[in-house]
């Protein structure tokens, strides 16, 4: 991990310790267990599985989570054990991307013997693509005339799109890249889009660039219409 990261890590880690005195395992996934996190722009995604998490468990916790504050909109995941083991049908997403890049910080890996099942990861992906697209939609229909506002919308989403097309990716049964521009750019190769739809607007996420044209917006628009197209028609076992 990259060292401002590595450092916000380790106190938290140091402070669950402390808190819940019981085994648990923590792991980093996201931009920070890929070496990618941008400070003051990406989340810094955390899995806590703990044996139990009743009120008085979270009450300890709070001091350890408030020390993730300012480093990411996202708080950690929480889950029990037992409900660890039966997630892989609900959050196939998240456990598909955990199982590409992660950094177990504290105990034995939840991840690893999890079993995702391609028909919950396609329609998760389906249904987080539409939603994706209606959104960015209705930011083009609002913002198009203000190119500012429009710029920071879809900066401001593009790392969750390339999040999906990474696990994209393990749905078709290719193995993605680490780095997001490769995986985007494989996603793009397989689904039938520009890829430069999608990475041009990471490149000005990383530089803060907002300034955008519509014709960025229609790009990335158009290709979320063929990745949305593409994900509809593809087929796996079991699905219904």
């Amino acid at each position: 991990m990259q060292p401002h990261v590595q450092e916000v890590v380790d106190r938290f880690g140091a402070a669950v310790a402390r808190a819940l005195g019981t085994p648990y395992s923590a792991v980093v996934y996201g931009s920070a267990a890929r070496s990618e996190h941008l400070k003051g722009r990406s989340d810094l995604n955390v899995l806590l599985v703990t044996q139990a998490l009743g009120p008085s468990v979270l009450a300890t916790l709070e001091p350890a989570i408030e020390l993730l504050r300012g480093h990411t909109t996202a708080p950690p995941l929480l889950f029990t054990e037992a409900e660890w083991r039966r997630s892989a049908d609900v959050f196939p997403i998240e456990i598909a991307d955990m199982q590409v890049a992660r950094v177990v910080v504290a105990g034995p890996d939840p991840v690893a013997g999890l079993t995702v099942a391609p028909a919950d990861l396609r329609r998760a992906l389906e249904r987080d693509f539409r939603g994706k697209l209606l959104r960015f939609r209705q930011a083009y229909a609002v913002f198009g005339h203000r190119p500012e506002a429009l710029g920071e919308a879809l900066t401001r989403g593009v790392s969750s799109v390339a999040v999906l097309l990474r696990v994209a990716l393990v749905l078709v049964g290719e193995a993605p890249p680490i780095s997001t521009t490769e995986a985007v750019t494989r996603a793009a190769e397989r689904m039938g889009f520009p890829a430069t739809a999608v990475t041009d607007l990471l490149e000005a996420r990383s530089s803060r660039g907002s300034h955008l044209d519509r014709l960025a917006a229609e790009r990335f628009v158009a290709a979320l219409e063929a990745v949305v197209h593409f994900i509809d028609q593809f087929t796996v076992e079991g699905d219904s």
